[in-house]
């Protein structure tokens, strides 16, 4: 028997682990969550479809989102304010009882059971008062039991005549709509790194295209040294420096593809997607002249950045709380109704859910506090302080707006223009390249100049890609301190 015994309660053990894991284990499935989506395309993407794919994909705008959904809570508990609260209780209690002792009137104990000698008495026939027989009665120890069952329902509502109800509904709109901002503010942050690394790839892109194209150039340029020198027309060391510069070019390349895959995998993890991703892009590696005015850009950064409309929510939820401390120096005003429904029976009576004594309070009611020992003075106080600090807040946010607009706006004036001449020198460099290749095919130049040539063309290229990606970075930066697109 002890074995089975033993055999059995193993057997509940095991059933109910495996109950637990199946609980447990299913929930935490859910919360691993779906796997991040791997995107495989053949027609290129634009910019504009990468933000759709952050939108949609990536964790912190994900995370941003959940948050809101206390947004439709904060809305129906500030006015649940103004709704009764509801109570329903039920209650059923047993009382055994045994009490073997009483006390007397004049302080003395006694115990249980005790006689007591009792005379009848009646009136015959005539009208007499006779006395009957007499007898002894005796009274055992009170035992047994009681039952009572016992039921309630309330409803109460309190108003404080301050407004304080009617300010918590307004605060409740004002934080919810915070949360909406702060999404927007997080969606901003986002897309602009997911453009800035987007013009990255573009210009690792156009540097890989560029030391590919040098790295033909120096095999060329290894052929014809090799040619020349088969009719003597250069030495062996101008074939070796050749066979140099073409393993220093390959060198170039493995280092180009290895930052380009980085930066890729650096925009598919922005994007929210699987690092291992495989999708062309739409070169929009392009600039524009700048066509802003600069008091157009504050005044649309002070109308649309969602840090500085937080800012003002924040100033006008303290001043309602202000007028709520204020509010608490006036009465609040307590209305209840409750029914209650109660029975007691003994012992062989069962539990009731219908009891039959019933009673019905009505109350109305004005509590005030007078003297709370300064507590909603201090309360107050720290509610003026805290409204005068977001004020300032809000201040010294415009002013760090304002100044970084402006600091964007000057940077970008500035290499637009150095652009420019970066592409007149790229241009340069590449003349004198092309003619620099002719005269050596020719023999009037010498391989020294062939290769300074060719270095002053890829450092004017590399220039001029470095300060195009320098250019639309700042424009990025620009359209997230005015908090909105510009192109």
């Amino acid at each position: 028997m002890r074995l089975a015994f033993r055999s059995r309660r193993s057997t509940g053990v095991c059933v109910a682990f495996c109950i637990i894991v199946m609980i447990f284990g299913t929930k935490l499935l859910e919360a691993s969550g779906p796997e991040l989506p791997r995107i495989q395309a053949d027609q290129p993407l634009s910019l504009e479809q990468l933000l759709d794919a952050a939108r949609t994909h990536n964790p912190d705008l994900q995370r941003a989102r959940y948050q809101l959904s206390i947004n439709r809570l904060l809305k129906l508990g500030a006015v649940g304010e103004f709704l009764p609260s509801l109570s329903v209780g039920y209650q059923i209690n047993q009382s055994d009882y045994y009490s073997p002792t009483f006390t007397n009137p004049d302080g003395t104990v006694s115990s249980y059971p005790i006689s007591t000698t009792v005379t009848t008495a009646y009136w015959d026939s005539l009208g007499y008062y006779r006395q009957g027989e007499t007898r002894t009665v005796t009274y055992p120890i009170p035992e047994g039991t009681r039952r009572s069952s016992s039921y309630f329902v309330q409803l109460q509502l309190s108003l404080n005549l301050g407004g304080r109800e009617i300010l918590d509904v307004s605060n409740a709109n004002k934080t919810a709509r915070f949360n909406v901002l702060n999404l927007e503010s997080t969606q901003r942050q986002v897309l602009g790194s997911v453009r800035q690394q987007y013009y990255w790839v573009l210009a690792y892109q156009r540097l890989l295209d560029l030391v590919k194209r040098v790295l033909d150039q120096s095999r060329d340029q290894l052929e014809l040294a090799q040619v020349r020198y088969q009719v003597g027309s250069v030495t062996q060391l101008d074939v070796m420096q050749a066979e140099i510069d073409v393993g220093n070019r390959q060198n170039d390349v493995l280092s180009a593809e290895n930052t380009l895959r980085t930066a890729r995998e650096e925009l598919s993890r922005l994007l929210g997607i699987d690092l291992s991703s495989e999708y062309p892009l739409v070169d929009q590696f392009e600039v524009s002249p700048p066509q802003f005015k600069l008091e157009d850009l504050i005044g649309k950064a002070l109308a649309d950045r969602q840090d500085f409309r937080m800012s003002e929510l924040t100033t006008e939820i303290n001043r309602n709380n202000v007028r709520k401390n204020r509010g608490n120096y006036l009465p609040t005003l307590t209305g209840s109704i409750s029914h209650n429904r109660s029975e007691q029976s003994g012992g062989n009576v069962a539990f009731t859910l219908a009891p039959r004594n019933h009673s019905t309070t009505y109350s109305l009611g004005l509590s005030w506090s007078i003297f709370d020992g300064f507590s909603r003075e201090m309360a107050l106080q720290q509610a003026k302080v805290s409204q005068r600090q977001a004020e300032l807040d809000k201040v010294a946010l415009s002013q760090s707006i304002e100044q970084t607009v402006r600091q964007a706006y000057y940077t970008l004036m500035r290499v637009w223009d150095q652009s420019q001449v970066t592409q007149k020198n790229r241009d340069l460099a590449l003349r004198q390249l092309g003619l620099e290749q002719e005269r050596y095919r020719l023999g009037s130049a010498s391989q020294l100049e062939l290769r300074s040539a060719q270095v002053t063309y890829t450092q004017a290229e590399t220039d001029h890609i470095n300060k195009t990606l320098e250019y639309l970075i700042n424009l990025a930066l620009l359209e997230e301190a005015v908090g909105g697109s510009l192109q």
